[in-house]
């Protein structure tokens, strides 16, 4: 074994150029057989090879997300979803998403909400993560979980100030325009000024609901 890892060693590197280059050129299928080659190899060398051993994880992870994405465009959304299935930890995160991603556009955003919801009790989303599931929240109606995910997606700083701030009046909005009463409209909106923004910030003052005292009536923040 250790005679065969110096070789080995040498042909993963090898290997890790050419995958990026028929990656480079199109090629994804290919470059993903190469990408797995790569880690098989690491499978038989051992320790001594992390940066490789990561470089080739990532690569096989990527090129099949791309190639999920490919078949979901082309309406293979069954062949999507056994691509998304083999891709394993270092791209799990992506895949969460991109899978939850193809669910929303099918119409099935309470399934992508049931995906996600576990992964965020878990902090275990990426930032694309965050945002479907706020959508998909949305969509279900569940604003509460909604206005939850916000601080998690401002805090992974994916978005620009402008696009976040217009996210979190979007969800204000729809949490506000569901409330059931107006203390319980009144508590949330003073809850959600102290939580999402900082003082003085008028960015949510326009999803005010007709009638609501405004925050800094009786409300000291």
């Amino acid at each position: 074994e250790a005679v065969m890892r110096q070789p080995n060693t040498i042909l993963l590197r090898q290997k890790l150029t050419e995958a990026q280059s028929v990656e480079q050129r199109g090629d994804t299928v290919g470059a993903a057989k190469i990408y797995q080659e790569c880690c098989d190899l690491v499978e038989k060398i051992g320790s001594g090879v992390d940066a490789e051993s990561a470089q080739a994880k990532n690569g096989l992870a990527n090129t099949r997300l791309t190639l999920a994405r490919a078949a979901h465009e082309r309406g293979a959304s069954d062949r999507a979803g056994e691509v998304l299935d083999t891709v394993d930890a270092s791209g799990v995160r992506a895949a969460d998403a991109l899978r939850a991603h193809f669910l929303i556009d099918r119409g099935r955003a309470a399934e992508a909400f049931e995906l996600l919801k576990p992964k965020a009790a878990a902090n275990a989303l990426s930032p694309r993560g965050w945002r479907l599931l706020i959508d998909a929240a949305l969509a279900t109606g569940d604003t509460r979980a909604a206005l939850d995910a916000l601080p998690a997606l401002a805090r992974s700083q994916s978005l620009t100030p402008e696009t976040q701030a217009a996210l979190e009046t979007r969800v204000l909005a729809a949490a506000l325009s569901m409330a059931p009463e107006a203390s319980r409209l009144n508590d949330l909106w003073n809850g959600a000024s102290r939580a999402q923004r900082p003082p003085g910030d008028q960015r949510l003052e326009h999803a005010r609901p007709a009638g609501l005292p405004r925050r800094d009536r009786g409300v000291h923040e």
